[in-house]
């Protein structure tokens, strides 16, 4: 996954960013009732690309070529999963808050009663994925950038 990133320059990854961005910013639709979740999306974002900011740093600094060291690949490796967590979390939280503005506007355009109980169901999981699940992003972020090599500094033969 990072390495893809890394491979084309993070590209698809800032089409994607630039998406999810405009889609928090537009607080005050739905009547606001969504801003918070978009300001937590947003926060969502930051973190995600402070994490991607952190490992192609590391990646950065393990050039030899340049004075680097190598194993700041160790910091890397050890952050790809989380990275693709986190990343994972960010996308279904944006797309769960996409369903759940167009369910506010069907509300609020008068949805069938038959309707009612499903938009309100959409906007009720976004809204629970928005404030349970974005903000560990933030913790998942702050653990990378304090990675260290000292697991990588143990021989083998000690497991």
């Amino acid at each position: 996954y990072f390495r893809k990133i890394v491979r084309d320059r993070g590209t698809a990854l800032t089409a994607l960013a630039t998406e999810i961005g405009a889609f928090a910013a537009a607080k005050g639709e739905q009547g606001g009732a969504l801003d918070r979740e978009r300001d937590l999306l947003a926060k969502a974002l930051a973190d995600v690309q402070g994490l991607i900011g952190f490992m192609t740093g590391k990646l950065m600094q393990s050039d030899p070529r340049n004075g680097g060291d190598l194993k700041n690949l160790y910091l890397v490796g050890q952050n790809t999963t989380r990275l693709l967590l986190s990343a994972g979390d960010l996308v279904v939280g944006w797309l769960l808050l996409r369903q759940a503005a167009v369910a506010s506007d069907a509300l609020a355009a008068g949805a069938s009663d038959k309707d009612k109980d499903f938009y309100t169901g959409k906007i009720a999981a976004a809204q629970f994925f928005a404030r349970q699940v974005l903000p560990k992003i933030a913790a998942e972020r702050e653990i990378a950038e304090a990675t260290d090599n000292d697991l990588m500094d143990v021989p083998e033969s000690a497991f």
